[in-house]
């Protein structure tokens, strides 16, 4: 049977036209593919479900479907509804404020190919510490760079939490089968704008395992201009991903018990490569090339000095 390929992301009233330039984005993949763009809104949020004529283009020409949710989940709109109506579909999650380089969906493609059974991860930007708290991630990709090093692609993730829509995330048929996860009373009462840690929270009970993609980018670059006024990322933070971690350790202990688990299978690679150090090559310097001519030297002037600091070798994609 043929694998079906779902894109699915959500918006909501100040954000939905920055949602139709991402959906845009989306429908120009270059694959080969065939896949299905679904935008999940909650109807309290639209008034007989009047929409902007740029999202109604879309759906008018069967382009995208438009799912409508009784009641307003937040970012949770996101995965639940679609992975209730389509179960047995491979499932990319994106955010509404990210335009997506047209080889995006072919890379998640090809890592699942790969890793078939594996949760494929765009990006991670917090991990949790030995402490049981929040961190940041080492390997989030720098600000300003549109390079990364070769050793992040691929890497299984341990306690790295995925930055859920950012980077997307690609959920592997039947991920999810523990029924506490679709509760929807639970995960409003707990974690009501975070769905990536509820998610992240049933991936470790349900033993998945998490792997980054293969081409670690800095995401950010591609954020649709200003997406960011209301924006959970300004309510996310260390302080209330750890609240949350707390809460979900108190609700679910065996979580807690796999995240210990997981911790100590993280400190193994650590001292491993402390060990090692000596011995291991720097990384690569991979830089993406695209665009105007002007953009294109600045990245190859950034990317080499950038290597020279650091002695580490470079490659160049085209993108």
């Amino acid at each position: 049977m043929k694998e079906q390929y779902i894109v699915s992301l959500t918006s909501y009233p100040e954000r939905i036209e920055c949602a139709a330039q991402a959906l845009e984005s989306i429908i120009n993949q270059n694959t080969n593919e065939e896949y299905k763009i679904v935008l999940t809104l909650a109807e309290p949020q639209f008034p007989d479900k009047k929409l902007p004529d740029s999202i109604k283009k879309l759906e008018n020409t069967g382009t995208i479907e438009i799912l409508w949710h009784p009641t307003d989940i937040r970012s949770h709109k996101k995965l639940m509804p679609v992975l209730k109506k389509y179960p047995d579909a491979t499932i990319i999650i994106t955010d509404d404020d990210v335009k997506r380089p047209d080889w995006w969906l072919q890379m998640f493609i090809d890592d699942h190919n790969k890793y078939p059974e594996d949760v494929i991860v765009g990006e991670s930007a917090w991990k949790l510490g030995a402490d049981l708290k929040q961190t940041t991630a080492n390997n989030i990709i720098p600000k300003g760079f549109t390079y990364h090093c070769v050793d992040e692609a691929h890497k299984i993730l341990l306690t790295e939490r995925p930055a859920n829509g950012l980077g997307g995330v690609l959920y592997p048929k039947h991920s999810f089968n523990d029924k506490r996860f679709f509760d929807e009373e639970l995960f409003m009462k707990l974690t009501p704008n975070s769905d990536e840690s509820w998610q992240y929270c049933f991936n470790v009970i349900e033993d998945r395992t998490l792997r980054m993609c293969g081409r670690p980018t800095e995401w950010a670059k591609y954020g649709i201009k200003n997406s960011q006024k209301t924006a959970l990322g300004k309510k996310n933070n260390a302080n209330e991903y750890t609240r949350l971690y707390n809460l979900f350790f108190d609700e679910f202990p065996e979580y807690k018990i796999k995240m210990q688990e997981r911790l100590k299978e993280y400190s193994k690679p650590i001292k491993e490569a402390k060990h090692e150090q000596k011995k291991q090559e720097y990384p690569t310097v991979i830089c993406q090339l695209g665009g105007r001519l002007g953009n294109i030297l600045f990245e190859i002037a950034t990317a080499r000095y950038y290597a020279i600091q650091h002695n580490m070798p470079i490659k160049y994609y085209f993108c």
